[in-house]
C-alpha cells in the first residue's frame, strides 16, 4: 500500500512501477505513510502494523529502479517508548530527512513527534517537540491525517492536526527539526492536513499552501 496521498495509491494486485513493486519481504506487512528522494535513492517511512511489541516507525530505501526490496535505514522511533505509534510524513529538508511521527495510545496523552538524520540510518529526536497531547486516542492504520511537512524558505514547518481541538497548527524550525517553535497560526478542522507546500500565493509572492477538507488555506510565511 502507498498512504502517501500526494502521490498515488497502489495496491499489491495491480502492475506498477518498479520501485513500487517489492518483493515479497517483511516490510510489506507495513503501511508507506511518506516518501521522499534523498541522496539519489527513494526513502519511504514504514509504519509496521504488528503490534510486537509496538506499531513500530522506519525508514527504508530503494537505491534504484532495479531493487525489488526495500532495505538499510532504521528505526524512527527509537525513544524506547512502548506506547502505540504511527507514523506520518516524510520530507527532506536541507541536508537531512525529516520525519514525523506519533506516540501515544489513549487521549490526551498522544503527540505529534519530530525525528531527523543525515543518513537515514541513525535517527535523532527534535529536542523542542511540537506541543504534546493534542490527538485523540491513537488507533493504528486509522485513516486520520495527522500532519504534513514542508520547507518555506530556509524554514521547516510542521502543519499538524490538534484533533482535541478541531483545528490545524503550525511548528517551525530554523535549525532543521532541532527546535520545533510553535507559531500560533490555527485552521479549523475536523479531519486533519491533507497536503502542505510552499507555493506562489494570490499576491505572486511565495506562501505555504495547506489542504484540508473544506479546501485550501494560503498561510503568510512573512514575519509580522
Amino acid at each position: 500500500q502507498m498512504w502517501d496521498s500526494q502521490v498515488m495509491t497502489h495496491f499489491e494486485s495491480q502492475v506498477g512501477l518498479a520501485p513500487l513493486r517489492v518483493a515479497d519481504t517483511a516490510e510489506e506487512s507495513g503501511v508507506i505513510r511518506g516518501s521522499a528522494v534523498f541522496k539519489g535513492s527513494l526513502w519511504a517511512l514504514w509504519f509496521s502494523g504488528v503490534a510486537t511489541p509496538t506499531y513500530n516507525i522506519y525508514a527504508r530505501e530503494l537505491t534504484s529502479a532495479a531493487d525489488t526490496a526495500w532495505g538499510g535505514g532504521g528505526a524512527v522511533d527509537n525513544l524506547g517508548s512502548t506506547l502505540t505509534q504511527e507514523g506520518a510524513d516524510l520530507t527532506v529538508h536541507k541536508d537531512r530527512l525529516v520525519a514525523l511521527w506519533i506516540n501515544g495510545d489513549v487521549a490526551p496523552n498522544t503527540s505529534h513527534k519530530i525525528a531527523f538524520s543525515t543518513d537515514g540510518i541513525t535517527w535523532t529526536q527534535a529536542t523542542t517537540q511540537p506541543t504534546v497531547n493534542l490527538l485523540n486516542t491513537l488507533v493504528p492504520g486509522a485513516d486520520v491525517d495527522y500532519g504534513r511537512l514542508a520547507t518555506v524558505g530556509n524554514e521547516l514547518v510542521a502543519v499538524v492536526y490538534s484533533e482535541l481541538a478541531g483545528l490545524i497548527r503550525f511548528f517551525s524550525s530554523t535549525d532543521s527539526g532541532v527546535t520545533m517553535v510553535d507559531e500560533g497560526s490555527l485552521i479549523p478542522s475536523n479531519s486533519g492536513v491533507k497536503a502542505a507546500l510552499e507555493y506562489i500565493g494570490i499576491d505572486g509572492l511565495r506562501k505555504l499552501l495547506v489542504m484540508t477538507e473544506t479546501g485550501v488555506w494560503e498561510v503568510d510565511t512573512a514575519p509580522a
